[in-house]
């Protein structure tokens, strides 16, 4: 061998030892300040974890969350990313870039501490993906940003999707695919010859963009209420579709999406709640008959995305707040690792009591994404439901206990692919005997191909 292959070599081989004995010895972090989540722990081994495979995930995970300057990388990264802020008049911003939607984040997630978990990456899907609605703050921390006076045609294809910011607000624009919600429509008229017994329902939110946005950037494309009604029309006529959109319209001043998470407050998932209720011919449930539970100073999922940017600096000097409306039927829930419903553990529909290091609060509801959840009311109906969801519907389940006695709630995030346990459909709500199955999404999924496909999974063919 040339001594310059030799060289070659060792310059190779050198930083590797370097960063491999720094790795050893250095202490490592808990917490990314960059990221403002949880790191990976440091899994222990076991034999068994390694025949199946676990421990080497794990200690993945662990290592790539931990290893030496990741902060300082991470950073730098973040800042490289301001090249790709793009003004759209009225001083608001575009940042062009997907939104990782991830496979679910429970409380049981946890690096023992009660603090969240890095969240599992999102299916691939090649398409530019979109947060789902955000609620805004209680009457205590009402966005100090007022819906903004329309602003003249950006020069930037919003189409694309990517992150608008407004003041302290942060939207994501979810774009409509006509193909995509045909095959959404389609797989649910599958389920409903399938199930011709049962009440099948749709209900499709929209996130927080059609609400605060400037008019002038709602393009064709990212009109959610005209996505959502041309997709209902897609239905087969006995599918019981839900109108979400107006009465969280009407109430659009309120505090109902995070300014800056992907989700929607407790207060957005009720009016939406009050829009189910006039499709089953409910009586909903008064405001003022919940009991309140609230969190200060949560900075969600969209800040995350965007912190290094500029533009950030306003959305966090003015945090969400999370605000759970307890459950007014008494009830037992216990959830589940996969559709068997062995060996379950109790939680509740919102979480009072978690840790000050858990930085999703959101969490809360229902402690986060389970795979199944069984809750059982003294509601006294004689109703039985399936809600099949993703993080969305997590905030909406405690307004369905005083209308069933039996609520089954599935993740299709945790099913059907990736080593994860099977569930199918029409199987389980035969199992289960209940009589509506409520499939509830919000805008960005019947437009996604990697959510569409997921959730066929558990869908008839």
């Amino acid at each position: 061998m040339k001594k310059w292959d030799i060289l070659a070599v060792f310059t190779f081989l050198i930083p590797l030892f370097v960063f491999g004995l720094v790795s050893v010895y250095d202490t490592d972090p808990t917490v990314s300040k960059v990221e403002n989540r949880t790191l990976a722990a440091k899994p222990a081994f076991t034999a068994q974890g390694l025949w199946e495979n676990t421990f080497t995930s794990a200690f993945e995970d662990y290592y790539a969350d931990t290893f030496p300057g990741r902060e300082s990388l991470i950073s730098l990264g973040m800042d490289l990313r301001r090249l790709y802020t793009l003004p759209v008049g009225g001083g608001n911003t575009v940042i062009q870039g997907d939104f990782d939607l991830g496979t679910g984040e429970s409380l049981e997630d946890t690096d023992g501490t009660g603090a969240q978990a890095s969240p599992s990456p999102a299916p691939p899907t090649g398409l530019p993906a979109s947060p789902s609605p955000q609620p805004s703050p209680s009457p205590s921390a009402q966005p100090s940003t007022p819906t903004p006076a329309a602003t003249p045609e950006p020069d930037v294809d919003l189409n694309q999707g990517g992150y608008l910011i407004i003041g302290d607000r942060i939207m994501h624009m979810s774009y409509t695919s006509k193909e995509r919600c045909q095959t959404y429509a389609d797989m649910l008229g599958r389920l409903q010859n399938a199930l011709p017994d049962n009440r099948v329902i749709s209900m499709v939110l929209p996130n927080s963009f059609p609400f605060y946005a400037p008019s002038s950037q709602i393009t064709k494309s990212l009109n959610q209420k005209e996505m959502i009604e041309n997709l209902y029309a897609m239905y087969d006529p006995r599918i019981v579709t839900v109108d979400s959109y107006t009465p969280i319209e009407a109430h659009k001043d309120d505090y109902l999406y995070f300014r800056s998470d992907h989700h929607w407050t407790g207060l957005g998932a009720y009016w939406a709640y009050t829009g189910l209720c006039d499709a089953l011919g409910y009586t909903p449930s008064e405001l003022d008959s919940f009991e309140t539970f609230t969190y200060e100073g949560f900075l969600g999922s969209f800040y995350r995305e965007v912190a290094k940017y500029p533009q950030a600096q306003a959305v966090k000097d003015h945090p969400d707040t999370v605000t759970g409306y307890l459950p007014n039927t008494p009830y037992t829930a216990l959830a589940y690792k996969d559709a068997s419903m062995t060996d379950g553990w109790s939680i509740p529909m919102f979480n009072k009591a978690l840790s000050a290091g858990n930085t999703n609060k959101y969490v809360a509801f229902t402690n986060g994404d389970q795979a199944v959840i069984h809750i059982e009311t003294e509601a006294g109906s004689g109703r039985s439901i399936v809600v099949i969801k993703e993080s969305f519907g997590n905030a909406l389940i405690p307004f369905l206990l005083p209308h069933y006695d039996d609520i089954y709630v599935i993740d299709y995030r945790k099913f059907n692919r990736d080593k994860l346990p099977s569930l199918t459909l029409t199987d389980f709500v035969k199992k289960t005997g209940v009589q509506d199955v409520l499939l509830v999404s919000y805008c960005y999924v019947p437009n996604e191909a990697g959510f569409t496909n997921w959730i066929a999974g558990m869908m008839p063919r």
